[in-house]
């Protein structure tokens, strides 16, 4: 299955991709894009940082492997017959797992050498806005969770897919193209296929997208280790089995899904081009505020978001470390309607061959994006009339000079944590919006204030961001004209 550039654009710029052998390459910034077996385009701001770091930490999880098999065969010498066969069948186990995760290895190693992986082992801390949630250390558990069958994986997957899909169904019938973001080994956006006619997966895990390429081609084998909280011996160790089926009874089908390997802050397609965005045990990985901006981007207007998760959240920030009402709030200041909200209480990566059963209260939240946010259309006109709509914190700092204050920088801060950088001509015109006036005389007022022209498109810019992640709110706009 060959890679498609279509529909994708530069993370960085939006410009459009020219697809060459092994990679694509951006019509407007020229920055080059590697593919992933041919495949699967790997389309982040930085891959070759990414690609060089996905290599090492495998490269890592095969050499802690192969080191923990050693220790066990080395305790199986001090313990009697029957221990020691126990200890020898994880050892193998584990053994065989390794095998897998050199398969990932060979997937990743055309994109790299060892050169530039000696110097990204000096780069391996990643920005906490990305948190621990993407590295996906343990492989195992989440492809047995989305490809084995398993039935209580099966459980786990039915309940998710159910829930969604009748968020969609209902608040999204016309649905043609939907999003899921932090899609992993893509089982949900697999599922998702049966109602949309396509879905395209993004995540910035290439040891999962590496996955996504060996189960499209194969079934492999791989063994669930339970070394400790297991009531039967034989729970140690099971086999399962892996493999990405073409279609399935349900109708999904995998020629109607993509798959890419993309940051969700940074999603490489069009503003307004998706009809939904999913985000399944997700949106709690980063920034939900930064979620919502860039959901708002990509969402067509009246377009749905449909979040599925618990809120443990994988990063340090506490400002974003949110309540179920708290995010829902910020989505309804962010130019959405809640719809729908829901508890479903489940078993996260659950097995039978383990005590121990980690049980989450997720929440269910479908959100439509108003038709008549501004936020959504993405332009500030010059007749809007304008009002601040969250309580931002204004920040600002000057520096004496001259018997002047001369402007260093400033930012506008949402309730949610979301701070938006601004300059001295937007920190000017925030002092004057009094949701009476229309922007055409706030941008004469300011140069007024400032004894001179501002750049009046880098205002709209910035006003239209502010207005995004619902810091500000269109009050008012002439009738006719599209909001």
């Amino acid at each position: 299955m060959a890679a498609s550039m279509d529909g994708f654009v530069c993370p960085v710029c939006h410009g459009t991709l020219a697809s060459s052998a092994g990679s694509s390459t951006c019509r407007g910034c020229s920055r080059v894009y590697p593919t992933l077996g041919e495949e699967i385009p790997i389309l982040v701001p930085a891959p070759e940082a990414l690609v060089h770091d996905a290599f090492v930490r495998v490269r890592k999880q095969t050499a802690a492997i192969a080191r923990r098999a050693a220790e066990l065969r080395a305790a199986a010498q001090t313990v009697g017959p029957s221990r020691a066969q126990v200890l020898h069948r994880i050892a193998e186990g584990m053994q065989s797992n390794r095998m897998y995760a050199d398969r990932l290895l060979a997937e990743l190693e055309p994109l790299t050498s060892s050169a530039r992986v000696v110097d990204a082992i000096a780069q391996l801390a990643q920005s906490d806005i990305h948190g621990t949630g993407t590295d996906y250390s343990d492989v195992g558990a989440h492809l047995r969770r989305d490809w084995s069958r398993e039935p209580e994986c099966e459980a786990e997957v039915s309940t998710i897919v159910e829930s969604v899909l009748a968020a969609l169904v209902r608040y999204a019938p016309s649905a043609d193209r939907v999003l899921v973001v932090g899609a992993g080994a893509g089982r949900f956006a697999y599922e998702l296929t049966a109602a949309v006619p396509e879905v395209i997966a993004i995540d910035r895990s290439l040891a999962m997208a590496a996955s996504v390429l060996l189960l499209r081609r194969n079934t492999h084998r791989l063994y669930e280790i339970c070394e400790r909280n297991v009531a039967r011996t034989e729970d140690h160790i099971r086999p399962f089995d892996l493999a990405i089926p073409g279609s399935s009874d349900s109708g999904a089908s995998l020629e109607r899904m993509r798959y890419a390997v993309a940051d969700a802050l940074a999603v490489p397609l069009p503003s307004h081009s998706v009809s939904a965005v999913v985000s399944i045990y997700f949106t709690d990985i980063v920034s939900p505020s930064s979620l919502s901006a860039e959901v708002s981007r990509l969402l067509v207007p009246g377009g749905l978001f449909v979040h599925f998760g618990p809120l443990s959240y994988q990063f340090s920030s506490s400002r974003e470390q949110l309540s179920a009402e708290e995010l829902a709030e910020m989505f309804n200041a962010s130019g959405y309607r809640i719809v729908d909200e829901r508890w479903v209480q489940l078993s996260s990566l659950a097995s039978d061959a383990s005590m121990w059963k980690p049980q989450y209260r997720n929440l269910c939240m479908a959100a439509i994006r108003n038709r008549d946010a501004n936020g959504a259309a993405g332009d500030v006109l010059d007749t809007d009339v304008l009002s601040v709509h969250a309580e931002p914190t204004i920040q600002a700092r000057w520096r004496r000079t001259g018997g002047k204050d001369r402007w260093i920088d400033g930012s506008v801060v949402s309730p949610w944590g979301h701070e938006v950088p601004i300059t001295e001509a937007m920190w000017t015109l925030l002092r004057l919006v009094d949701g009476r006036r229309p922007l055409e005389e706030l941008l004469a007022l300011t140069e007024s204030c400032m004894d001179g022209a501002v750049d009046r498109g880098a205002v709209r810019a910035a006003l239209s961001k502010l207005l995004r992640v619902g810091i500000m709110h269109v009050e008012q706009r002439p009738a006719g004209l599209p909001v």
